[in-house]
């Protein structure tokens, strides 16, 4: 005993000091890991430092594009947009977002010279966006009133609801909490897809803005359009890059509100688009028959993970959440200097 006794008094501070140590030690990579989390996305602000395509492999200049495919339509953007009425709903951590804040950020359609296709369920800013876009750009706008019980994307608010309203699934607001909210963000792939088969403005390229993506134009005056930015590959889809990629499976994407591209705009050819469109929805299908679920975000993070998923590949600018619509805008601007 007294043999034991002593050598606890020897040597037992230095295991003390060693666990102590090794606590220090995960503190430390812990927090090393969250640091190269955090540095891994990137600014929602725009910085336009980064504004510009990330070059695909083997991009094929668009000067260079009528030598590989006719095209038959004008070269013109076709904008989608769409606004489905929800109760005020909070997102990310203490913000919440109102009907209010929507009607004034859509002002900015007054402005913008694209034609544009708008859905939405409700007659009064069906009315308010027709307002807006009249007298002058009545020619290049299409507007659409729809029912929720039309659309496939709103068929799957039962299978969603029940899906959130499991015990330990991550409550994420509004993304892993509101089914409404969940299935607006997959009507804007169904959506796009109505709008490239009837193709209202026969152009070649489409690209969806989420309804307040220009927030930040809101309180300007200049007209504006969105172009074909520099150096894009007609052959990919376009989106903005948010956070650096991981190959992780979908559970944990979900699990963690992971983002790897923002869903707030994407820019296509048409018969690109529409594979897109038809992978986006073959892969909530998917993730609906793992009994998982969250937003367009998630979803098409794992569309690039399971490359089974989806054969388009994604064309991406590293500015921010905002980085293509503003390079839209910023190379339209350049070509009516």
């Amino acid at each position: 005993m007294r043999i034991l006794k002593c050598w606890h008094s020897k040597y037992g501070l230095c295991l003390q000091r060693h666990r102590v140590a090794v606590i220090i030690l995960i503190i430390l990579l812990v927090t090393l890991w969250l640091a190269y989390v955090k540095a891994s996305c990137f600014k929602t602000e725009l910085d336009p430092k980064y504004l510009h395509m990330l070059p695909s492999e083997d991009v094929i200049p668009m000067h260079m594009k009528k030598k590989h495919k006719a095209f038959e339509h004008s070269e013109n953007v076709t904008l989608v947009t769409a606004y489905f009425q929800l109760d005020t709903f909070r997102k990310g951590g203490n913000s919440h977002v109102n009907p209010n804040v929507y009607k004034k950020w859509c002002s900015v359609y007054s402005r913008i010279l694209n034609p544009v296709v708008f859905f939405t369920d409700s007659p009064e800013i069906l009315s308010m966006f027709k307002k807006l876009r009249s007298p002058s750009l009545d020619n290049l706008t299409k507007l659409i009133l729809v029912n929720r019980t039309d659309l496939w994307a709103f068929s799957l608010k039962p299978q969603i609801a029940k899906i959130f309203s499991q015990a330990d699934y991550p409550k994420f607001h509004p993304n892993t909490v509101i089914p409404d909210y969940s299935c607006v963000m997959h009507a804007k792939y169904e959506l796009l897809k109505k709008s490239i088969q009837q193709n209202y403005f026969h152009t070649n390229f489409f690209m969806w803005i989420d309804f307040g993506y220009f927030r930040y134009e809101v309180n300007k005056t200049e007209k504006f359009g969105l172009s074909l930015p520099k150096g894009f590959d007609f052959r990919s889809v376009a989106f903005s890059l948010e956070c650096n990629f991981q190959k992780i499976p979908l559970k944990e994407i979900i699990w963690k509100n992971l983002v790897w591209v923002a869903g707030g705009a994407n820019l296509g050819h048409y018969d690109v688009l529409t594979r897109f469109c038809d992978d986006y929805i073959s892969s909530v299908k998917r993730a609906l028959n793992q009994n998982l679920m969250s937003t367009d975000q998630q979803i098409i993070y794992a569309m690039n993970v399971y490359r089974n998923w989806s054969s388009v590949t994604l064309q991406l600018c590293h500015a921010g959440w905002f980085c293509l619509g503003y390079l839209a805008k910023d190379s339209w601007e350049q070509q009516h200097k």
